[in-house]
């Protein structure tokens, strides 16, 4: 599942933006209306967006519509209507800000009220070496490795029109190394937007090269109804099997929500040290 060459290459030699996606895009037909979700004042109503001003450093910032609210307006949550959704955009992008850094809308005790039954999962787990290439194999692995996983999570809602059944990003992916007895000898969190959203130069220490998202570009073309696929590097540096001992090994790693929903997938190999110098 790592041989992806197209976006490989693209990724590695090709020209692109590349950023988390601070916020929620909540579906909705083109013309929607759009009102505040939290009282506050408007700061900003053009460019296809809307900014609300709420107060103790948190602010809301709504893209993708035609404003209709005034700059100074006060803000009423669910009656004040700031502006109406964008032809072919289908949703509106809410971004939260809490002194000046995105967070997650759907943390406990902020977008209410959200239930999520649906799990994420690990797709594939693979060692290779590299920033890219195929799966080591046979899964003897030495010297410094990549650890890389391809994880997903479904939306706790079906969305309609255009972006029906494509996939997000987990909230939580972590990892760990146990022996083949189970005693863990190393663990480590790969990424961790339940709270907050990290800044946009962490960004290819959190995704593998390959990743894309939904509808990417590619050389200036746009992939419509092309799926994502999100890669991560497992850590920012390669793995240094040396630091551990010869023998056999389990690499396990979990993909979690907000919501506490949680998915495993293991990977067993084996290091040989020793082949790191032959």
């Amino acid at each position: 599942m790592f041989s992806d060459t197209r976006s490989e290459r693209t990724l590695l030699e090709g020209n692109g933006g590349f950023s988390f996606h601070q916020g929620l895009d909540i579906s909705a037909s083109d013309g929607s209306p759009v009102y505040a979700v939290s009282s506050g004042t408007v700061v900003r109503a053009r460019g296809g967006r809307v900014t609300v001003e709420c107060g103790n450093g948190r602010s809301f910032q709504y893209w993708h519509i035609e404003p209709v609210a005034r700059v100074g307006q006060r803000a009423v949550p669910g009656k004040t209507l700031l502006g109406f959704i964008q032809p072919k955009r289908e949703h509106v992008h809410l971004t939260h800000l809490e002194r000046g850094r995105a967070v997650n809308p759907l943390a406990p005790g902020r977008v209410t009220p959200y239930r999520d039954a649906t799990s994420p999962e690990v797709l594939d787990v693979a060692i290779i070496h590299g920033e890219v290439g195929r799966d080591l194999a046979p899964r003897v692995v030495a010297g410094r490795v990549t650890l890389v996983a391809e994880a997903i999570d479904t939306p706790a809602l079906p969305v309609p029109g255009r972006w029906h059944g494509f996939p997000v990003t987990p909230a939580l992916l972590s990892w760990r190394i146990e022996t083949s007895d189970g005693q863990i000898v190393r663990q480590h969190i790969t990424r961790d937007v339940r709270r907050v959203v990290p800044k946009n130069d962490l960004f290819w220490r959190t995704f593998a090269r390959g990743a894309h998202q939904n509808w990417p570009v590619f050389a200036g073309r746009k992939e419509k109804f092309m799926t994502a696929r999100y890669l991560f590097k497992l850590s920012a540096r390669p793995f240094d099997t040396t630091t551990l001992r010869d023998g056999d090994y389990v690499l396990v790693v979990s993909a979690a929500d907000t919501a506490g929903n949680r998915n495993v997938r293991r990977l067993s190999f084996s290091i040989d040290n020793g082949l790191s110098g032959s």
